[in-house]
C-alpha cells in the first residue's frame, strides 16, 4: 500500500567516513512494500528530483516491520549497503550483518555528499516523499506538504555541505502525532561530541557521547531479562498472570518475604525483528523438565532471563549452594530450547526494590536487574520511567545492587547440560515451590 507522510522517519544520519543513517516507522509496514532513499535536491519547478538516476531502494522485509521497529542502513565498500545493527552504524567494520529486508542500488554508490535526505515511493521523476531530514545549509526546496510535524527534519549544518553525525534522541512511544513532533523538534537533536546539533566534530569530548539515547533503541546488543504473558507469578493473592499485576501488588520472594512491585516494563518484538535477530527469541522450558514436576506448565522466557539451580555439584565445584544462570545455557537439555515457531514475542519486566528471586510457574527465578546491557534494551519511555523511580540509575545502572545470587555462565551451563544429557530424572534440579 502507498505510506503517508510521516509512516517512516528519518532519525539519524552520519556521512563522516562510512554513511549511515537510520529510519523508525510510525506505522506498520507490510511485508513487501518499497522504500527508497536519496540525497538529491527537491526541484519545485518540475516537482520531483534534481538527481533521478541514484538512489537505494529497500524492501521491507518477511512479516513486516512494526510502529516503533528501527532499521540502520550502512555503506560498506564503497559500493554496496547493509541494513544491521546500531552498534555496527559508528563502526569501519561492518562485518556481515543480518538483513533486513533488501537493499538494491541504483546509479552509482550514492554516498551522502549532501546537506539532506529524503525518504520516498514511486520513481525519482515522479515520487511520492514520505520524509526528510534537511539542514540550514542546505540548498534544497521542501517537498509540498512535508512540515516538522509529519516527517521533516531541520537541524543546524555546519558548512561543509556534510552531515558528520546527526541523532535523534526523543521518545520512541506515543501516538503517531507525538512521535513525529518529536522527531520534527530540533531540540530532540545531537551530533557527535555535544547535546546540540551543529554539525558535529570528528571527535568525542570528555564525558561525552557519540551514542544518544535515541540510537540506543537501535541497539540489539542488549540483555532482555524478562517473563512472556501467561506466566504465573506467585503472590499474596495466589498465582497471577504476569501481563496482570500493576506497581504495588505483592509478589513472593524466596528471600525477603512478600515484596512490592516498583515498576514494570514491557516490549515488543515483532516477526520482522525475530528473523532480523534469531537470538532474541523466547527459550522454551517444557513442563515437568526441571524436576520436581517443575514448571508447573510450558513457560517461555528470554534467552538472558536467569533461572535458579541447585545442584550438588555447585557447591563442590563453586562453593555456592544455588547460583543462577541464563535460560538459554539450558539449551539442549530435555525439554529446554528455543522457540522458533513464534511469530512475535512481549517481554515483561518486573522489577523490585532489590533483585530478588520470585515464582513463575512453580520455579525459582530471578526478577529484572537493571545493568549496562540490560536497560539498553529498554525503550526510550521505559527507560525514562525507570530513572524517575531510580534516578541513580540514570548515571550508572550499576548502582542498583548486587545479583542476588552468583551466575553460571553460558558456557559453564552447557558443560553441564553436556554431560547429564539424557540421564532420568530431568538433567537440572530447581528448587521446589513453596
Amino acid at each position: 500500500m502507498a505510506l503517508a507522510q510521516g509512516d517512516i522517519v528519518i532519525i539519524g544520519l552520519d556521512a563522516e567516513s562510512w554513511d549511515r543513517f537510520a529510519i523508525l516507522a510510525t506505522t506498520d509496514l507490510a511485508e513487501g512494500e518499497v522504500v527508497r532513499f536519496t540525497t538529491s535536491n527537491w526541484d519545485t519547478a518540475n516537482g520531483d528530483f534534481v538527481d533521478e538516476a541514484n538512489y537505494i531502494e529497500w524492501t521491507v522485509p518477511v512479516g513486516g516491520l512494526a510502529a516503533g521497529e528501527t532499521v540502520v542502513f550502512s555503506e560498506r565498500y564503497g559500493s554496496t549497503w547493509h541494513t544491521g545493527t546500531p552498534a555496527s552504524l559508528y563502526s569501519n567494520s561492518f562485518g556481515s550483518p543480518t538483513e533486513v529486508g533488501e537493499v538494491n542500488i541504483f546509479g552509482e554508490t550514492n554516498g551522502i555528499t549532501n546537506e539532506e535526505l529524503f525518504v520516498f515511493q514511486g520513481p525519482p521523476g515522479n515520487p511520492t516523499v514520505i520524509s526528510g531530514l534537511v539542514t540550514n545549509d542546505s540548498s534544497t526546496d521542501i517537498p509540498p506538504g512535508l512540515n516538522s510535524t509529519n516527517g521533516l527534519v531541520n537541524v543546524t549544518g555546519n558548512n561543509t555541505d556534510t552531515v558528520d553525525l546527526a541523532e535523534y534522541s526523543g521518545i520512541s512511544t506515543g501516538t503517531r502525532a507525538e512521535i513525529l513532533a518529536a522527531v520534527g523538534d530540533s531540540a530532540n537533536w545531537g551530533h557527535e561530541g555535544g547535546s546540540t546539533y551543529n554539525g558535529g566534530t570528528n571527535a568525542v569530548g570528555a564525558g561525552e557521547t557519540d551514542l544518544l539515547d535515541g540510537f540506543d533503541l537501535l541497539n540489539t546488543t542488549f540483555d532482555i531479562i524478562c517473563f512472556t504473558p501467561g506466566t504465573l507469578i506467585s503472590t499474596v493473592t495466589g498465582q497471577r498472570p504476569v501481563q496482570d499485576l500493576q506497581v504495588g501488588d505483592l509478589v513472593v520472594t524466596a528471600d525477603n518475604g512478600l515484596q512490592a512491585v516498583r515498576w514494570i516494563g514491557r516490549k515488543h518484538l515483532t516477526g520482522a525483528r525475530l528473523f532480523a535477530f534469531p537470538e532474541l527469541r523466547p527459550i522454551k522450558i517444557l513442563a515437568g523438565s526441571l524436576g520436581n514436576d517443575l514448571p508447573e506448565r510450558d513457560m517461555w522466557v528470554s534467552p538472558q532471563h536467569r533461572m535458579l539451580l541447585n545442584e550438588p555439584v555447585l557447591n563442590t565445584r563453586f562453593g555456592e549452594p544455588e547460583m543462577l544462570t541464563p535460560a538459554k545455557g539450558m539449551c539442549n537439555a530435555n525439554g529446554v530450547f528455543v522457540d522458533r515457531t513464534c511469530v512475535r514475542i512481549d517481554y515483561i519486566h518486573i522489577l523490585f526494590e532489590q533483585h530478588e528471586i520470585i515464582f513463575a510457574n512453580g520455579v525459582k527465578t530471578e526478577s529484572f536487574h537493571p545493568g549496562d546491557r540490560s536497560v539498553k534494551g529498554l525503550t526510550h519511555t521505559a527507560r525514562q520511567e525507570l530513572f524517575e523511580i531510580f534516578p541513580e540509575l540514570k548515571a550508572n545502572p550499576k548502582m542498583f545492587g548486587p545479583s542476588v545470587r552468583p551466575t553460571l555462565s553460558v558456557s559453564e551451563m552447557q558443560m553441564f547440560v553436556q554431560a547429564k544429557t539424557g540421564h532420568q530424572p530431568p538433567v537440572l534440579q530447581m528448587m521446589r515451590a513453596l
